[in-house]
This record gives C-alpha cells, structure tokens and sequence, in this order.
C-alpha cells in the first residue's frame, strides 16, 4: 500500500548526512541512487555509512561503504 517513506544517509556516529526521499510513494520496489553528497551538495569522504528506511510501519538500517 502507498505509505509515507523516509530514506536517509548516516555517517558512522550517526550524524544525518543527507535524506534522498521523505515523500509518500506507492507500493513496490524503487530505485534511488545517492551521488556521495552531504545535503548542502559537498561531496563526503570514503568510508562506511548507514542507510536507513523508515515508514509508519516499518524501519531497516543497512550498512555501505562509499568508495571514490
């Protein structure tokens, strides 16, 4: 069912980075692809990061590595 998604970005001690979505979208997959930005468009160092996915229902946190 559409749901209200909100994806974000975290640096290792869980300082936000950047959100890439925080919008309602409908049901299924989707694609959404970071560019290794912070929010004010600076670009980020190496290293890992934490993504995180939350809707009303339903929250996941995975790890990435950004790699120049």
């Amino acid at each position: 069912r559409a749901s209200r998604v909100e994806l974000a970005i975290f640096d290792i001690s869980g300082r936000r980075v950047k959100t890439l979505v925080s919008e309602s979208r409908p049901a299924g997959p989707h694609g959404v692809r970071w560019d290794g930005t912070d929010s004010s468009g600076r670009t980020v160092s190496s290293g890992p990061y934490f993504a995180r996915v939350r809707t009303p229902d339903f929250e996941t946190v995975g790890r990435l590595v950004l790699v120049k």
